[in-house]
This record gives C-alpha cells, sequence and structure tokens, in this order.
C-alpha cells in the first residue's frame, strides 16, 4: 500500500488495508498474502481460451456465457470468440450490429455434412412468389392454407337487463333496534 497518497500512520489506510483483504462475496480485489500484493478479481475466472474450454467442459448445463462477464477478466475476448466461432468451437449469439453477445460451448463432432441429393431436392422445391397462389393451389387440392384468416362469426348481442340495485353494507347491526325509526308509528 505504498503506492497510496496516504501518510503511513493515518487511519486510513488501515481501513483500506481491512476492506482490501476482506474475504466477503461483493468484494473484487484478492489479497496474496505471500508476496503481499494486491491482484482484480474478475465475476468469471476465465482468462483465456483454454480456460474457456475447461469451462464448459466442466459446466454441468447447458448455459451460455455473457460477453461482457468474460470482458472483465479477458480484454480480447471478442477477437478469441470471433476466431474460435470460425473453428466451430464456439456457438455466438450476436447483436444487431455483429457485436457478441452470449457464447455456448460447441460440439464440432456434430457438425455432420448434407446428404447431396437431399440438398438437390431441396433447392428443386419451387415455391410460388406470390403467397396467393399457394393458398389457391392448396384450396384446390383441399387442404387449408396456414395463413388462411379464420372467420370469427360474432353471436349476436343482447342486452342485459339491470339487476336491483342493492344497499350499501349496513354498519352498527348490533344497534338495529335503537337505530330504528319508530317516527311512523306514533299516534
Amino acid at each position: 500500500m505504498e503506492y497510496l497518497n496516504i501518510p503511513p500512520a493515518h487511519i486510513q489506510r488501515e481501513q483500506l488495508r481491512q476492506l482490501m483483504r476482506a474475504d466477503n462475496q461483493g468484494n473484487r480485489i484478492s489479497w496474496d498474502s505471500h508476496n503481499e500484493k494486491y491482484k482484480y478479481k474478475s465475476k468469471l475466472d476465465i482468462h483465456n481460451r483454454a480456460q474457456l474450454k475447461g469451462h464448459f467442459q466442466t459446466q454441468k448445463s447447458a448455459m451460455g456465457l455473457q460477453i461482457k462477464d468474460l470482458k472483465d477478466g479477458w480484454s480480447t475476448v471478442a477477437d478469441d470468440i470471433t476466431k474460435m466461432e470460425e473453428k466451430n468451437e464456439v456457438l455466438v449469439r450476436r447483436a444487431k450490429d455483429g457485436v457478441p453477445k452470449t457464447v455456448w460451448a460447441n460440439d464440432p463432432s456434430l457438425m455432420l455434412p448434407m446428404d447431396p441429393v437431399f440438398a438437390k431436392t431441396w433447392h428443386s422445391v419451387q415455391v410460388p412468389d406470390n403467397p396467393e397462389e399457394l393458398r389457391k393451389v392448396l384450396l384446390a387440392n383441399k387442404m387449408t392454407a396456414a395463413t388462411q384468416a379464420k372467420v370469427i362469426v360474432a353471436a349476436p348481442s343482447t342486452k342485459k337487463k339491470k339487476g336491483p340495485r342493492r344497499g350499501g353494507k349496513q354498519t352498527n347491526t348490533h344497534m338495529i333496534g335503537i337505530l330504528k325509526d319508530f317516527s311512523g308509528m306514533r299516534k
């Protein structure tokens, strides 16, 4: 802590020392007692490609990692992730501007080539340019088009009769006899 601009006997120096050496979850500073040095603790302990692969291999779920969390301790993460994506080592979700946002593990052994016969058949199918033509062809073959709008018949609206009005909640029910108006019973 000699690099700080605080006098050695000052109380703030001791407070900082205790704060930086505290072992709580929110503390972003780790202290190495062997060589008396402090180090920044990143959100994830991943700083290169090998550590990222190791993390994905030990991970129990297929959850992805946010690039912003990786950037906290790995400054060249975007370039390295792009290189790993080219080698089919990771799957990347990008934002609209092409910036990587999330990364997942990828198994390159699952990248199988497509059967050329299937690809040829797939590309030989002609889809009409106008969706209306496709709908007419489907209807001519007595099939239902997925884009066909369902006609909803509105039920005739009958006016509902209003029910009789109820009086509000009566309070002081224990004093009904006392509060009753007996003025109409006079002679």
